[in-house]
């Protein structure tokens, strides 16, 4: 748990990861791991990953896009303003 702040301290503390652009390059790493469970879906996103248009994606294309009937939408809307009303 407490395993990144041994890094950092084994290469000098936080002036001595920066000097050696440690934080910067972990930085990237997680952006780059991120990015890429966006990409292949193992980390959904709505309306970035899951949830989109019927034409779907540039990436990914989904199965079937499910939409709220009318009924549901009204019920919806009845509930957000009781909730507004207390």
């Amino acid at each position: 748990m407490l395993t990144e702040f041994d890094r950092i301290t084994d290469r000098g503390g936080v002036l001595g990861a920066m000097e050696r652009m440690y934080q910067r390059n972990k930085i990237q790493e997680e952006s780059l791991y991120y990015e890429t469970l966006k990409h292949t879906g193992e980390l959904p996103l709505i309306g970035v990953n899951t949830f989109l248009n019927k034409k779907g994606s540039p990436t990914i294309l989904p199965g079937e896009v499910i939409r709220s009937t009318t009924e549901e939408k009204e019920q919806q809307i009845q509930n957000l303003q009781a909730f507004q009303k207390e």
